[in-house]
């Protein structure tokens, strides 16, 4: 995963329109929170190290992340949105592609370590779109701390919906453990959202 690409998902909603994704930032808008601090700690794998499909750093200080999560959720649920699972506090920085050997001894290693720590300062409603070099994210809109709209001279700094429309891409975009797939295909990569 690219650095700048890294991020936590709170809630994935999939695909929706534009007209959705205004009502969804219209209740986003409503999210008030403080801003605070996560440690990077720790190293693990979904689904399980035996069998691994993605490499994670686990978070100190993770409950402020999943209280944010909640929220978000709660926010969303009169439009219809319900997460599929329940939100997990972890970046992930590695996505592999190919079946590969048991890494629990390798990452043992790496259990106890840290990485830094970060000051959460605003959440984002980000669109995603799958290529077949990796996924190009895009902000839809902002919804900053508390602190940060003040320093800002503002309560809420909105970002105006966008759309990012890329080149064709192949049939099939490689994503995680999904096959590329050759040839071309007249239409645009299918567009999806988070928060």
């Amino acid at each position: 995963v690219e650095i700048h690409n890294m991020h936590f998902t709170l809630m994935f909603l999939g695909e929706t329109s534009e007209e959705i994704a205004k009502k969804v930032q219209a209740q986003l808008d409503t999210i008030q929170f403080s801003a605070f601090d996560i440690g990077f700690v720790g190293v693990g794998a979904f689904p399980k190290p035996k069998f691994p499909r993605v490499i994670w750093i686990g978070l100190e200080n993770g409950e402020k992340l999943v209280e944010l999560a909640k929220i978000v959720e709660q926010k969303l649920a009169p439009l219809g949105f319900k997460s599929d699972k329940p939100f997990k506090p972890h970046a992930t920085i590695f996505r592999i592609k190919n079946k590969t050997d048991d890494i629990t001894d390798q990452l043992a290693k790496y259990a106890n370590a840290k990485f830094g720590s970060q000051r959460v300062l605003s959440i984002k409603f980000k669109q995603s779109v799958l290529t077949p070099s990796g996924p190009i994210y895009s902000d839809i809109g902002a919804i900053n701390a508390k602190e940060e709209a003040r320093k800002m001279g503002t309560e809420r700094l909105v970002i105006n919906w966008k759309r990012r429309v890329p080149t064709p891409a192949p049939k099939r975009a490689t994503f995680g453990a999904r096959p590329v797939s050759s040839g071309t295909s007249t239409k645009a990569p299918k567009a999806t959202k988070s928060i």
